[in-house]
């Protein structure tokens, strides 16, 4: 390989001689960093905490090393995607109208970058719109990253390569979990890794659960398709823990997501299938007899709530807003308040927002609106928004009419993008969580087993 490499005068021989496995195994290779970082990021802070303990007082706390690993892994996955791209455009034997009449969304996210860009140039503080805040760190630098993760999630056609991945995150949640108990029961160690109540390494508990309904999701996939024995059982042990710990987590909104998600799996099975499986509504029942369970007062949250509670403050929101009662705005611990002003917020830049991770405390009393979708049109305008949610409805809609071709792997990231868009309608992106959305993005835009798209692109001049 390296003398052949040698030989090549071009980027077009270069891409050619390296091909199109030597690519795949590398996005390979990054995906698992990617699915891994948690652990990654865990196992430094450990030997910093009790080998170097000096030297960590001088880098800061475990967010400071999370932020700088996102950082670097990023710029080497945005490297590598980069290349990857300019020689697909240079040896690519089909024509990219081709692909822009066959899957838009690609285009119009890629528009959706360019406007984030704009957004960006032409905010207030363009430093932090370009490189995101200290605690967020989501500005525009991120939003390539996360374009490159799912870039690379989209490269991989081999179904063995994505089902170890799903593996990886299941491996990273389990560990996590076990975290969260340990803190939970004041065992020394864990408390002095994972100081923060209900998250592990996570900067607060809302995140974890982001997390948690991501691992969840892709959890009951994998039991409703892997149909190795021993792997089910460790899947249905994991998923149990997972709810479990969802449950104890108490973020709502990310447990109304996984609800919606698990039964979004079971539909897109049935109607795929068109059979019945016991399997594809295992972790469903298991989600509603923990439910039950914790509703009963037996599993308690940290924050002293229970499922059955969650439910009649929810339905007690509902009847605010219908009824436009006056404590209407602390509907949703307060998020209705919070729209409401970002609606106010986005009258005024309507075009391009106010930019990626800007500060706009000052229009709605808080750094985020706590839905993704108004976050959006906040940090980058209405047509940025508009661009987003086509992107997701043009992808929607081709892989529905072509569900019956779809392979296992397209299935559960569908799945997880449903239960992660369900649980974005209250929450916020994070550079730690957001991530993994768009890896499953770039696998549940995977093509159909004989699409003319596939076979092209998986040969090379």
């Amino acid at each position: 390989m390296y003398k052949k490499l040698k030989q090549c005068h071009s980027i077009s021989e270069i891409y050619v001689t390296l091909g199109k496995d030597w690519f795949e195994c590398i996005g390979a290779i990054l995906l698992s960093s990617w699915m891994l970082l948690p652990l990654i990021t865990t196992a430094v802070y450990i030997i910093y905490y009790f080998l170097e303990p000096n030297l960590l007082i001088r880098i800061g706390s475990m967010h400071i090393i999370y932020e700088n690993l996102f950082e670097y892994l990023g710029v080497i996955t945005l490297i590598f995607w980069f290349f990857y791209l300019l020689g697909k455009f240079i040896t690519a034997r089909y024509h990219i109208r081709e692909m822009f009449n066959q899957e838009p969304w690609h285009f119009l996210l890629l528009s959706m970058l360019c406007l984030s860009l704009l957004s960006a140039l032409c905010a207030e503080d363009i430093v932090t719109s370009l490189g995101g805040n200290l605690y967020r760190f989501e500005g525009f630098e991120s939003y390539l990253i996360y374009m490159s993760v799912m870039g690379c999630a989209f490269m991989i056609s081999s179904l063995q390569t994505k089902r170890n991945l799903f593996i990886l995150l299941v491996i990273v949640a389990d560990f996590l979990a076990i975290g969260q108990y340990g803190t939970e029961h004041s065992i020394t160690f864990f408390l002095q890794i994972y100081p923060g109540l209900r998250s592990t390494l996570f900067f607060q508990f809302n995140h974890y659960g982001y997390f948690l309904n991501i691992a969840i999701v892709t959890i009951a996939g994998l039991i409703t398709y892997d149909r190795r024995l021993p792997y089910r059982l460790f899947y249905v042990i994991s998923i149990i823990l997972q709810i479990f710990t969802l449950i104890v987590n108490d973020t709502f909104g990310a447990y109304l997501g996984a609800s919606i998600g698990l039964l979004g799996l079971c539909i897109l099975f049935w109607a795929k299938e068109k059979k019945w499986d016991w399997f594809s509504i295992t972790p469903l029942l298991i989600l509603v007899i923990l439910s039950v369970v914790s509703a009963l007062g037996y599993i308690s949250s940290s924050a002293d709530y229970n499922i059955g509670e969650n439910f009649l403050i929810l339905f007690g929101d509902v009847d605010k807003i219908a009824h436009h009662s006056s404590s209407m705005g602390s509907a949703g611990t307060g998020r209705m308040h919070l729209w409401m002003a970002a609606f106010e917020a986005i009258k005024k830049r309507p075009i391009l927002g106010y930019g990626p991770d800007s500060d706009i405390i000052a229009f709605t009393g808080t750094d985020r609106p706590h839905n993704e979708f108004i976050q959006h049109a906040l940090f980058l305008g209405i047509p940025a928004l508009v661009m987003y949610v086509t992107a997701l409805i043009t992808l929607f809609i081709h892989q529905i009419k072509h569900l019956r071709k779809l392979n296992y792997t397209i299935m559960i990231a569908a799945g997880v993008v449903i239960g992660y868009l369900a649980g974005s309608m209250t929450g916020n992106t994070m550079f730690y969580t957001t991530y993994y959305f768009f890896m499953m993005l770039g696998f549940a835009a995977g093509r159909e087993d004989d699409s003319p798209l596939l076979e092209k692109s998986d040969s090379v001049n």
